[in-house]
């Protein structure tokens, strides 16, 4: 899998993830105000287990926010992140081996689009 096509099926994963309510299918909400006060969370898939932040909440797409090679899900400015959850989940996330996740920390863009890609299956 290419860039290109690990971006694309990570848009369409954002995409689909939906709560059901009175038989509407409708995109997922978080209820907490800030990073500042999200309490971290862990997701184990497969041999991996990942950390992670919900903030915002409405109902429009999701957003998944990545950081750089060796940031944490701890370096998102609040000023940045908060404003960004008006009106739709925003997840921080720490990749394989960065920060309070496990594993082996990913050498190309593909593999970091993968443990992104298992993150977002292991929501669903």
């Amino acid at each position: 899998m290419n860039a290109f096509q690990a971006r694309r099926s990570l848009n369409r994963r954002l995409a689909t993830r939906t709560v059901r309510s009175e038989g509407r299918s409708e995109m997922s909400t978080a209820t907490t105000a800030s990073a500042t006060n999200a309490a971290t969370e862990f997701l184990r898939v497969k041999d991996e287990t990942y950390a992670y932040r919900r903030i915002g909440g409405g109902f429009r797409r999701p957003l998944l926010c990545l950081q750089h090679f060796t940031s944490t899900l701890d370096n998102w400015d609040p000023a940045v992140t908060d404003p960004l959850g008006d009106g739709r989940e925003v997840i921080l996330f720490d990749s394989a081996g960065i920060g309070r996740s496990t594993g082996t920390v990913p050498t190309t863009v593909v593999g970091k689009a993968a443990h992104a890609l298992a993150f977002l299956d292991g929501c669903a």
